[in-house]
């Protein structure tokens, strides 16, 4: 199996490379990877920042944008921002660390993440920390360059089955992959799709640590 990001494959359809052709297994990360970053993360990012803001736990917007390296005017993410770089849990706890720079010094920062995360409703259905559905959309969702759908055709062609490994949840997986038209490409045998497929690997998988430990990576080498 290879692990490969469609921004690096230049080649399409008939220039597949040899050493892919020679692969059994391609799998792919979901965003930055089959889908761009900066439009489906912004919405989400502004919405955190403000019941943030709400609940008490942040009181300067422009600062928290900065650490965050996000432009709300834009909507684009500079290069090291840990909202596309880091994990799902490494990016909350960059909230985490702002919010206690912003007004939780005064404890030290174990202690106030605990409570931080308590005020958050994380892990339970009040948790602000969802994604909602509703900024994901044609308006928002992007492919990572204009290759994807070749480079996935192209593989299919070759006889190389395809695999997503994402931190997201299966409704957000699928929800995504049907509005990108990438759905089609993960479907590789009747079932009750995304409920029961198994070229998928996400973050709400009750039998997979999430990443970076390599559970997903061997459930879909086993494919």
């Amino acid at each position: 199996a290879m692990c490969l990001s469609t921004t690096s494959m230049a080649t399409a359809a008939a220039r597949l490379r040899p050493q892919f052709r020679r692969a059994a297994l391609v799998i792919f990360d979901k965003d930055g990877t089959l889908t761009s970053c900066d439009k489906s993360f912004g919405p989400f990012t502004e919405r955190l920042i403000g019941k943030l803001h709400g609940l008490g736990l942040i009181n300067r917007l422009d600062q928290a944008y900065k650490a965050l390296e996000y432009d709300p005017a834009s909507r684009r993410f500079g290069k090291n921002s840990p909202i596309i770089r880091e994990t799902t849990m490494g990016s909350m706890l960059k909230f985490a660390e702002e919010a206690w720079r912003q007004t939780g010094q005064d404890r030290a920062f174990d202690e106030f993440k605990e409570d931080f995360f308590v005020k958050t409703a994380l892990g339970t259905e009040n948790s602000i920390w969802g994604v909602d559905l509703g900024d994901l959309n044609e308006d928002t969702l992007e492919l990572c360059g204009r290759h994807v759908h070749d480079v996935l055709q192209a593989l299919r062609q070759a006889g190389i089955k395809v695999a997503v490994s994402t931190s997201d949840d299966r409704r957000t997986t699928a929800h995504t992959l049907r509005t990108v038209k990438l759905d089609s490409f993960f479907m590789i045998r009747e079932c009750d799709w995304p409920a029961a497929a198994d070229d998928l690997a996400c973050g709400d998988d009750a039998d997979l640590r999430p990443k970076p430990h390599p559970d997903s990576i061997l459930k879909l080498c086993r494919l």
